[in-house]
C-alpha cells in the first residue's frame, strides 16, 4: 500500500514503516517519533541542570539529594538527614536554604543576562 509522503518520514534518522494491518488513524502509531526539537530541548535542560548542580558544594548537593529524594531515593526529613550527617536538623535546614538560595540566584542572573561568575 502506498502512503502519503507525510506518513512515512525519516525523523531522527529512524525510518517509520507502517505495517499493512496498522490503523494509521490511531495516534499511538506516532508515539515512537521524537521530534528533533524535543531532543534538543531535553539536552539543553540536562546541561543547564548539570551546570546548576556544579555550582553547589558536595555537602549542599548531598543534603538536597537526600531532602528531595533525588537519585531515585525516598525524600528524608531534616532529622533523618541530620542523624546521617552528624549535624542538627537546624544546621541541615541552614545548608538546604543556602543551597536553594544559590540556585535561585544563579537562575535569576541567567534570566537577566548578567555574568554568572
Amino acid at each position: 500500500m502506498n502512503y502519503p509522503i507525510g506518513l512515512k518520514k525519516n525523523m531522527n534518522r529512524k525510518q517509520i514503516d507502517f505495517e499493512e494491518d496498522q490503523d494509521i488513524s490511531d495516534p499511538s502509531v506516532f508515539y515512537q517519533i521524537e521530534a528533533p526539537e524535543s531532543k534538543l530541548i531535553k539536552n539543553e535542560r540536562d546541561e543547564y541542570v548539570s551546570w546548576l548542580i556544579s555550582n553547589l558544594d558536595k555537602k549542599e548537593l548531598k543534603i538536597l539529594s537526600q531532602r528531595y529524594g533525588l537519585n531515585k531515593e525516598e525524600p528524608k526529613d531534616l532529622r533523618e538527614i541530620g542523624l546521617s550527617e552528624g549535624l542538627t536538623k537546624q544546621r541541615i535546614h541552614q545548608i538546604e536554604q543556602k543551597a536553594l538560595w544559590k540556585l535561585r540566584m544563579l537562575i535569576g542572573r541567567d534570566n537577566l543576562g548578567l555574568p554568572l561568575n
